[in-house]
């Protein structure tokens, strides 16, 4: 049996959230009523998919006005394999659809 830190895997209620990731949710959700005062409600399965497709319009947007005021970051030009291709690739496809 693989181990878990050399430990053997803990039992399967643990290793279920054994990441932390509820832990970090409501530190987020908590930061952001505090400090925000925005309300932060969950996804229902049936509009992830939009919710994903906006996500991504908005990430791509920012990287559009990143690319006009300076560039990319290391890690973003490394994704989107360089301005030219950015350009070409993602941000001529989501210009027809603009409204």
């Amino acid at each position: 049996m693989p181990s878990f830190l050399g430990f053997g895997y803990p039992p399967k209620s643990e290793h279920s959230d054994f990441n932390g990731q509820k832990e970090i949710t409501n530190l987020i959700n908590t930061v952001f009523n505090v400090l925000l005062e925005a309300e932060v409600r969950k996804v229902r399965p049936s509009d992830y998919c939009l919710f994903q497709a906006a996500d991504m319009f908005c990430t791509l947007e920012l990287a559009r006005k990143k690319l006009e005021n300076g560039g990319l970051s290391k890690s973003e030009d490394l994704f989107f394999r360089g301005p030219r291709n950015l350009r070409k690739n993602y941000l001529k496809s989501i210009e027809n659809k603009r409204l």
